[in-house]
This record gives structure tokens, sequence and C-alpha cells, in this order.
């Protein structure tokens, strides 16, 4: 291998490819959000979802619910905020 590498002093980061003769620069970059999916909803447009009932976040990831009720079942009412249903003892 020392024969494959002598001279060279250093590795260099691809910057550009050529393809059909045409440079491609690796400044052009997809969006993050290109092909953005709802987890608990509908998508509305390229970057928006509608949240399902008891679901926010950008992409309804987040349960209304999360760590709401200590000592019960959590439940999202008909307008999506949460309600705790205490165990006996509680």
């Amino acid at each position: 291998i020392a024969d494959q590498t002598d001279g060279v002093d250093e590795c260099k980061t691809l910057t550009n490819l050529s393809q059909n003769n045409t440079a491609i620069n690796d400044s052009i970059r997809i969006p993050q959000d290109v092909g953005l999916f709802c987890l608990h909803g509908v998508k509305t447009g390229q970057l928006e979802c509608k949240c399902s009932t008891g679901y926010i976040g950008d992409r309804c990831e987040i349960s209304v619910c999360q760590n709401f009720c200590l000592n019960g079942d959590c439940s999202a009412s008909s307008d999506g905020q949460p309600t705790c249903k205490c165990r006996n003892g509680f």
C-alpha cells in the first residue's frame, strides 16, 4: 500500500462530482422536510400536519397525555386537552 500512497500528503474532501460533463455542486441540498410524514394526523401542505385529537408537535409525534397522569389513565377530551382518571386510592 505504501507505493500507492507515496507523495500523497493528505486526503481532500470531495466537494463536487461530474455527471454528463456537468459539475454537481454539493451545496444543493434536499430540504429537511421533503417527504414530511405525520405520525398521528394528516399532511395538509408540503410542510404542515393537522394533528389528530390528543396529539401535538410538528409531525403530531407527541401525545398530550405524555407524562400527564402519575397514578391514573389519561385520555384526550374532544377539544384535545388531556384529562386524568385517577386510580382507586388517588
